[in-house]
């Protein structure tokens, strides 16, 4: 596959669930440039988490090019399934309030890579 219709493929795939995100913003919640990680909770039901999930690492994946995040890449995939990762996260969102004020990627990623977890260890920022 081409690299423009790949991409065509993924833009396509993001913006498949972004009418319903958008609905479900109210006067109390902003919009932010970078997402900031309290997002997390207005996504109600599982198939939301998993869309913006799945959005969030193809996103992400996509672009990212450093020995960390082809680390996580490979890790998620070989050992974390999408429901496995939105619990992970769901967990760390309910023990960690004091962080929903930071942006959602480096929150994602912290969730996922806690201690004993699957990627534990893994730093997706490393070059």
């Amino acid at each position: 596959m081409n690299r423009i219709t790949l991409r065509t493929l993924i833009a396509l795939c993001l913006l498949a669930g972004a009418p319903r995100l958008v609905a479900q913003q109210t006067n109390n919640t902003p919009y932010y440039v970078i997402q900031k990680f309290s997002f997390w909770a207005s996504l109600a039901t599982p198939n939301e988490k998993y869309l913006f999930y799945s959005g969030f690492t193809n996103g992400f994946f996509l672009g990212a090019k450093t020995k960390g995040s082809e680390a996580m890449y490979r890790c998620l995939e070989k050992n974390v399934p999408v429901p496995q990762a939105t619990a992970m996260i769901d967990k760390y969102y309910r023990d960690n309030p004091q962080r929903w004020n930071l942006p959602m990627a480096i929150t994602i990623f912290d969730a996922l890579t806690v201690k004993d977890g699957p990627c534990s260890g893994i730093d997706v920022w490393s070059e």
